[in-house]
């Protein structure tokens, strides 16, 4: 069986018997999340990442274990990334309602996400080729996945028919959403990767995963007028300046077991391809929502599902030049698995009556290029490559609901980019190394938004 066939039916298989769950909720916070499986190390940043089949330091313990087996002395690598991702914001202007009857009748939206980035201990990996077995190399890593702190919100005004004809001031319904997310996902790999014969290879991990995560949102209200429940039922709410009216709180740590698998054949002397199948963790936080009217408190569970991926890729050697493509499936939609709807004080909205979310799975195809030149004490490696990505932030499906004189905030949400559609980005990588004896230093740079990465890595062979 051809090494895509097995990719492939791993995938399929892998994914019946997944089983539905409580996922993340629709709070402000996590439309900013974004999990990025671009694999480690630094000579793979410069090439797109393109390294399923050629990798041949310790970072394979990560990237295909089944490449371990290329190693031929005890490697360690360590690498550190810097990371910035971009804020974005979105919203509308007034959608009017009935200009004839109250000029002033109307919605706005409006949200702000802000993540923060900044430098990591990615990458940290060790092999060892076992002296009583010259076909079996062991490897352990430590990688991080994601380091995420950011902040959001988001408001609504409305402003009904059916209130009075003034502009400003005490004529609008307002809802506040306000919150913080800090979370952290560490992965940590036991491999081995062995050589069955010259040309093929296999290999394992088993995979333990850790989840941080750190979660709190408050959603405020003003209803001066009394039009919807809350503010008919509470006095809190009927001024013009809001008031809290509940509270979600996921405060814990995670940890999962998970698996990858690989497999690299020497086709020709100048021909490798390879394929891999890495299964993702998935983790259950505690939380609990507040409600601040009826003081009912509700206990959920907060999930985290890591994508599952397969993965197919060829190396072609050429003297001094390689160039590498791989082409990897993402199942992004784990992590909507059993999402937590009309949590956000937004989509709880009397105003609103039905929302939904999407998260596509996407193809992704890397493509990279690395040219050597030798000198008589060490060599230089000049690198270069393109990989698209899909922009696996959650986005909005369907938002709809609106009734009588309080049309309106659904409109204006969808059209104001709540949870904003992602998109396919085109990145360009590129990229240096250098190896003196037993060591060598590479880095890798990606400067395409909406995550913009550097990469260093430092990796010392015990020869």
């Amino acid at each position: 069986m051809k090494p895509t066939t097995i990719s492939v039916c791993l995938l399929v298989l892998a994914s019946a018997a997944g089983t539905p769950a409580q996922a993340v909720t629709d709070e402000d916070i996590y439309a900013s999340l974004r999990i990025s499986l671009t694999p480690p190390g630094a000579r793979a940043a410069g090439m797109g990442g393109a390294a399923i089949a050629w990798v041949d330091d310790a970072a394979a313990s990560r990237i295909n274990p089944a490449r371990l087996a290329s190693l031929t002395a005890p490697q360690a690598l360590f690498e550190g990334r810097h990371r910035d991702y971009d804020s974005f914001s979105g919203g509308t202007h007034q959608i009017r309602f009935d200009p004839m009857i109250n000029p002033y009748a109307g919605t706005t939206f409006s949200s702000r996400s802000s993540p923060e980035g900044g430098a990591v201990p990615a990458l940290l990996s060790f092999a060892y080729p076992l002296p009583f077995a010259a076909s079996v190399v062991l490897g352990v890593s430590r990688s991080e996945v994601l380091d995420l702190t950011s902040a959001a919100s988001s408001v609504t005004r409305t402003v009904p028919l059916s209130a009075p004809q003034t502009p400003s001031g005490g004529d609008e319904v307002l809802r506040v959403s306000r919150g913080t997310l800090d979370m952290k996902v560490e992965l940590y790999d036991l491999s081995a990767g062995w050589r069955l014969a010259p040309t093929l290879s296999v290999g394992g991990s088993l995979v333990v995963g850790r989840l941080d995560l750190s979660s709190a949102t408050t959603g405020l209200l003003a209803d001066p007028l009394q039009l919807t429940g809350p503010g008919m039922s509470d006095p809190r709410f009927d001024s013009g300046s809001t008031e809290p009216l509940v509270r979600t709180v996921s405060d814990g740590s995670d940890t999962d077991l998970a698996y990858s698998f690989g497999v690299s054949w020497k086709a020709l002397q100048s021909l490798t391809l390879a394929t891999a199948y890495r299964r993702g963790a998935r983790f259950e936080v505690p939380g609990s929502s507040l409600d601040l009217v009826t003081r009912v408190k509700e206990s959920f569970s907060n999930v985290v599902k890591l994508p599952d991926a397969a993965v197919v890729g060829v190396a072609w050697t050429r003297g001094d030049l390689t160039l590498a493509l791989d082409v990897e499936r993402v199942e992004n939609s784990d992590l909507l698995e059993g999402m937590r709807e009309g949590e956000n004080v937004l989509t709880r909205s009397d105003f609103v009556r039905r929302v939904s979310y999407d998260l596509q799975d996407a193809t992704e195809a890397r493509l990279g290029l690395e040219h050597r030149r030798s000198y008589p004490t060490w060599t230089l490696a000049l690198r270069g490559g393109a990989y698209t990505e899909h922009d696996s932030r959650i986005d909005l499906r369907r938002i709809s609901g609106d009734v009588g004189a309080l049309q309106g905030q659904s409109q204006a949400m969808s059209q104001g980019d709540f949870f904003p559609e992602g998109q396919t980005q085109l990145h360009v990588t590129m990229g240096a190394g250098a190896r003196f004896h037993n060591l060598s230093v590479d880095f890798g740079i990606d400067l395409s938004d909406p995550l913009t990465q550097v990469a260093a890595a430092a990796t010392y062979s015990f020869r």
